[in-house]
C-alpha cells in the first residue's frame, strides 16, 4: 500500500471539515465534537499506519545506485530498511550487504544475574578513514544488536585471532547464525 501526502491531505481535509466535498452538519455541537474527535483519532492512526507501511516496504537499492558513497548505501539498506532484519541472522543480512566487511569490534557487557560476560551487539566496519585504525567516530560501519545476548565465550578465542583489525571467512562463520534484534547505521 503506497499513500501519497496528497491522499493523506485529503482524507485530513475530509476528517477535520465535514463540509469539505459535502453537507454542512445538522448535529448537536457536543455531538459535532464528539464526531470529529473520532475523525481525527481515526486520521491519526491512518497516518501513522501509512507511514509504518511505507518503511517497511522500501525497496533494497543496490550500491551501484549511490555512486561509492558507502555511508548513504548502508543507511538507507539497513537502517531505513532494518525492521526487515529483525528476528533474522547475521548472515542473513550480510547475504544483502554488496560490500565486504573489512573488521569488527564486539561490545561487551556483564549480566549481574550470572557473572557472565555477553557480546550484545557488533560494529562491522565497511570502511575506514585510516587503513587498519577503526575509529567509531570517523568511519562507516553498521551496529548489529543481538537477540538473545551470546555468551562471549562462544567468540572470544576467534577474536582473539586478530582482534576483529580484518574479516576473516572464520569471523562470519562463528556470528552467522546470530539474531538481529536491532540494525542501526554508525555515519561519520
Amino acid at each position: 500500500m503506497y499513500v501519497t501526502k496528497q491522499v493523506i491531505l485529503l482524507i485530513g481535509a475530509q476528517a477535520l471539515c465535514p463540509t469539505f466535498g459535502g453537507k454542512a452538519p445538522t448535529m448537536k455541537k457536543k455531538d459535532f465534537e464528539f464526531e470529529n474527535m473520532k475523525k481525527l483519532l481515526f486520521l491519526s492512526l491512518f497516518v501513522l499506519a501509512s507511514f509504518t507501511t511505507m518503511a517497511q516496504t522500501l525497496p533494497y537499492r543496490s550500491y551501484a545506485e549511490f555512486n561509492g558513497d558507502i555511508g548513504a548505501y548502508l543507511k538507507y539498506n539497513f537502517e531505513d530498511r532494518g525492521n526487515l532484519y529483525q528476528g533474522k541472522t547475521i548472515g542473513d543480512l550480510l547475504k544483502d550487504v554488496e560490500l565486504t566487511p573489512i573488521g569488527y569490534s564486539p561490545t561487551l557487557a556483564e549480566l549481574k544475574e550470572d557473572g557472565q560476560t555477553y557480546m550484545i551487539c557488533i560494529d562491522i566496519y565497511f570502511k575506514n578513514k585510516i587503513k587498519g585504525k577503526f575509529n567509531p567516530l570517523r568511519d562507516d560501519y553498521l551496529t548489529i544488536y543481538l537477540e538473545p545476548y551470546v555468551l562471549w565465550s562462544e567468540l572470544e578465542n576467534q577474536y582473539k585471532k586478530n582482534e576483529g583489525d580484518k574479516w576473516t571467512q572464520q569471523d562470519y562463520e562463528v556470528i552467522k547464525n546470530k539474531k538481529i534484534k536491532v540494525v542501526l547505521y554508525q555515519y561519520t
